[in-house]
């Protein structure tokens, strides 16, 4: 993040061009009554939206304070486009990106927007295939995400609704290249997170596997996209019994 400063304020930018501004120093302004009965009275900032600022102040100050904080956690999709009929999956490269990688489409959940709506939404705005969902496969949980938030990541297995017509129309805003891969050649250009869930793809999905109950596993791993490393928490089912194919 770059760091400046506007009115004597701190404000910083991040890689979306979001302006963030410092406003815990911020001083009364002598003129404006209502502020200085807000400043004088103990009320915080607790979030603020396009249309409206909130102020909390609790009103028993021998009171433990039970309010919640605002939401603190970004959810983000992606999608493991898998075609059965021609054994390959759907990788994409993003023109905003620190490191350019071949990688699974996917982005931001909406507001009130189930989780496999959003993986099917963000494949098709990126890609143009439209797509069912399958199953979740793993999960990633970090606290280094955008704005400061906590990230949780969810990687979906989806499938093609026309098996036979699969032609890509990359969104030419977000999306550098796009194209389908057989499963070997993906596995060798994939990198990080995206490889280890194309990995537990592979493993759960195995031909006649049989399922045994669910359990999730949650380990610590090292992951490297480029020159940067990262150690990221990932939580696996142990096993599942939704979908074949053919090794």
């Amino acid at each position: 993040m770059e760091e400046n400063k506007f009115c004597g304020l701190p404000i910083k930018t991040d890689i979306y061009d979001a302006v963030r501004i410092d406003l815990s120093n911020m001083p009364t302004i002598d003129n404006d009554d209502n502020n200085e009965e807000k400043s004088e009275n103990g009320f915080q900032f607790h979030h603020a939206k396009s249309d409206y600022v909130m102020l909390l102040k609790w009103i028993k100050p021998d009171e433990i304070v039970t309010a919640p904080n605002y939401a603190h956690t970004m959810v983000g999709v992606g999608g493991l486009v898998y075609n059965p009929i021609t054994k390959k999956v759907l990788l994409i490269q993003e023109k905003r990106s620190i490191v350019q990688i071949w990688k699974f489409p996917g982005g931001y959940v909406e507001h009130k927007e189930d989780i496999s709506d959003g993986a099917i939404r963000e494949v098709f705005e990126e890609t143009g295939i439209k797509c069912k969902f399958i199953s979740v496969l793993l999960f990633r949980h970090i606290h280094r995400g955008a704005f400061d938030c906590s990230d949780i990541y969810f990687v979906c297995l989806l499938q093609p609704i026309d098996l036979v017509n699969c032609e890509w129309k990359k969104c030419d805003i977000e999306i550098e290249n796009c194209r389908w891969f057989e499963l070997d050649e993906a596995n060798e250009n994939l990198c990080g997170l995206n490889k280890y869930a194309f990995q537990q793809f592979k493993k759960q999905f195995k031909a006649n596997e049989t399922s045994q109950g669910q359990t999730i596993n949650s380990e610590m791993i090292q992951f490297k996209y480029g020159h940067i490393q990262t150690t990221e928490r990932v939580y696996t089912p142990g096993s599942i019994e939704t979908f074949v194919i053919d090794n």
